[in-house]
C-alpha cells in the first residue's frame, strides 16, 4: 500500500487508522473484537451468540471515528454488519447501526471496507447467487452524507462467473474514494463480464 492508500486492512482479524494509533484485533471463533489505542486495551465488543462469528472481517475509518464488524453466522448465517462511532477519538464507541442481508447463507460482511471519513461503506456477499449462477458473489455499497446519518444502500455489484465468489478475501477503498479494489477467487471463467 502506498502513502495515498487508505491504510484499513480488511484481512477479517485486523484493522487500522490511518495514523496507526487506533488497532482493531478480533477473533470470530470466540466472537470477540477489541480496540487498541496505542497498542493499550481501550474498548472490546461481543458477539450475541457462538453461531454468529462476529468479528468475522472488521474495518475502522482513517479518521478512527466509525468501525465496522462483519458477522457471518446468525440464526440463517445470512450475516450482518454493526457500525459502531463516536463522537471523538476520546469517546467510547456505540452501536449505531446494524445493516442486514436477508439472502439465506449469502455470509453477507464477510469482507468489508470503510471510508477515511467513515461515510462510504463496502460489505461483501461472497455465497450470493444472481441470474442463475452459483456463487457469483456480490458486493453491496453503503453511503450516507454524514457521520450521524444510517447508512442507506446504493449500488450493488454481481461476479460474473459461477464460483467467482466476489469479494471473499477482501475489498479496499483507495484513500480518495476513486478506487474499490476487490478480490475475486475465479475460475477460469471465459465470460467478458
Amino acid at each position: 500500500i502506498t502513502g495515498d492508500e487508505q491504510k484499513v486492512f480488511s484481512d477479517n482479524f485486523y484493522a487500522e487508522s490511518d495514523d496507526l494509533v487506533w488497532k482493531v484485533i478480533a477473533n470470530k471463533t470466540i466472537g470477540i473484537v477489541e480496540v487498541l489505542k496505542a497498542d493499550n486495551f481501550f474498548q472490546d465488543f461481543h458477539g450475541t451468540y457462538n453461531v454468529q462469528y462476529f468479528g468475522t472481517s472488521v474495518t475502522i475509518s482513517g479518521n478512527a471515528l466509525v468501525l465496522s464488524v462483519g458477522t457471518i453466522g446468525g440464526i440463517d448465517f445470512s450475516g450482518s454488519v454493526w457500525i459502531f462511532q463516536r463522537p471523538t477519538i476520546n469517546d467510547y464507541f456505540d452501536l449505531h447501526q446494524q445493516l442486514n442481508e436477508t439472502k439465506l447463507s449469502s455470509d453477507f460482511g464477510s469482507t468489508t471496507a470503510i471510508s477515511q471519513d467513515g461515510n462510504f461503506l463496502v460489505a461483501s456477499v461472497p455465497s450470493n447467487t444472481e441470474n442463475y449462477l452459483s456463487q457469483t458473489g456480490s458486493l453491496l455499497l453503503f453511503a450516507r452524507y454524514n457521520i450521524d446519518d444510517f447508512f442507506q444502500k446504493k449500488d450493488v455489484i454481481h461476479g460474473g462467473c459461477p464460483y467467482e465468489k466476489l469479494g471473499l478475501y477482501g475489498v479496499a477503498i483507495e484513500a480518495n474514494n476513486g478506487a474499490l479494489v476487490v478480490h475475486a477467487k475465479g475460475n477460469g471463467c471465459s465470460s467478458n463480464k
